[in-house]
């Protein structure tokens, strides 16, 4: 007699909370799993294997970048599984962004402005705000640009330079991570781009960081 396959998935309660504080939930996970065993069905792993390496060399810098491991391994299958991983957690933190994102609603309160103002903010000839399209193309706006009731310093020059195809949890991450490239004499430690610019610093360290992603 064959045994049934073992359908259960054991996660720790810790990682569960990390899971939920995040804003990720069952359902969340579930559609990730699904997708990725659809793919798997699918039959693009085997379209993956006809490439060289699996992944082109851009693909590879761009995953490493995002936190991507196991790029190195040049057998396929694992390359595959890599991108597949990378692209699911990609995923996963855009969730995460857009439920911490605000409405333009609450952007026009916490500011002290009209709705119509915001949707001029987000103007892509000159951009005051910036903001990504989330489900049913509505526009988020992620907390990172924003301080008390107002916006981050310089953030109209960030904006500007800022290429339009940076991915939101891109844009996300660098804002909001310490680089080391925009260390603080005064506090003796590197500060965050957004850190930096609230501090008072000049812009132009962020602008020429920003160029690059």
């Amino acid at each position: 007699m064959t045994a049934e396959p073992d359908t259960t998935i054991n996660v720790n309660s810790q990682d569960l909370q990390a899971l939920g504080n995040a804003g990720i939930n069952k359902a969340d996970i579930e559609k990730m799993l699904h997708a990725l065993a659809t793919d798997l069905r699918s039959g693009n792993e085997a379209a993956v294997h006809d490439q060289a390496n699996g992944l082109t060399a851009a693909e590879i810098e761009i995953l490493r970048e995002g936190g991507a491991y196991g790029l190195d391994d040049t057998f396929p299958g694992a390359l595959a599984r890599s991108r597949r991983l990378a692209v699911m957690r990609l995923q996963l933190e855009f969730k995460q962004l857009q439920r911490d994102s605000l409405y333009a609603s609450a952007v026009a309160e916490l500011l002290g402005i009209s709705a119509a103002r915001v949707r001029q903010l987000t103007n892509p000839g000159n951009p005051g705000l910036y903001s990504f399209k989330g489900a049913r193309s509505k526009a988020w706006f992620p907390r990172w640009q924003f301080v008390e009731s107002s916006v981050i310093p310089h953030l109209r020059l960030v904006l500007q330079t800022l290429s339009p195809q940076a991915h939101p949890v891109t844009v996300q991450q660098f804002m909001t991570q310490v680089n080391n490239d925009l260390w603080s004499s005064e506090l003796e430690e590197n500060l965050s781009p957004r850190d930096w610019l609230i501090a008072g610093y000049p812009a132009e360290p962020v602008l020429s960081l920003i160029r690059d992603i």
